[in-house]
Order: structure tokens, then C-alpha cells, then sequence
């Protein structure tokens, strides 16, 4: 199952914003909602250290995320790139 999940890189208030539960058996495309522009590895690079870039969503394995629960019960997941298994690092 893929999903487009659209992200404001402004702060919103929490009241505006109804949280997500995220399958993590699912792919997300990330999306920008001030570009439109989706979340990728800059040529599809499965090496560490390879820059994130916005760029125009094709579906590219790329540009498909796992949000994967970093401990059980906790609250916090770690993005991981369908095309490489490595994860984002901000």
C-alpha cells in the first residue's frame, strides 16, 4: 500500500492537526506542501550520507518512506527509504 503524506515546513498549531497513526508495514511519499515537491535521494544514491532533496514525485523507489516505530509504545519513527533500507538523518 502507498500513501502521500503532505508536510508544511511552517509551524502549524496542534489543533490544526489531526495526528497520524502510521502502518509501518506501509510506503509513504513525503510531500511538501509549500513545492509540492516529495521527499528523494538525490540520484537514487543507496550509499550513506547521500543528500535529501525535494524533487517532482514520480513514485520513485526513492521517494518511498517507511515510518518505522523506534521503540515499542514510544512515540517517535525513524524514516526509511524503500530503495536503500538506510534511514533519514536531519
Amino acid at each position: 500500500m502507498f500513501r502521500v503524506l503532505f508536510f508544511c515546513l511552517l509551524a502549524l498549531s496542534a489543533a490544526a492537526q489531526t495526528p497520524i497513526t502510521p502502518d509501518d508495514q506501509a510506503l509513504y511519499g513525503i510531500i511538501c506542501r509549500g513545492s509540492g515537491r516529495s521527499l528523494d535521494i538525490s540520484h537514487a544514491a543507496t550509499t550513506g550520507g547521500a543528500p535529501a532533496v525535494q524533487w517532482e514525485f514520480t513514485h520513485a523507489l526513492s521517494q518511498q518512506w517507511r515510518l518505522v516505530l523506534v521503540r515499542e509504545g514510544g512515540e517517535y519513527y525513524r524514516l526509511e527509504a524503500k530503495h536503500s533500507g538506510l534511514c533519514l538523518t536531519l
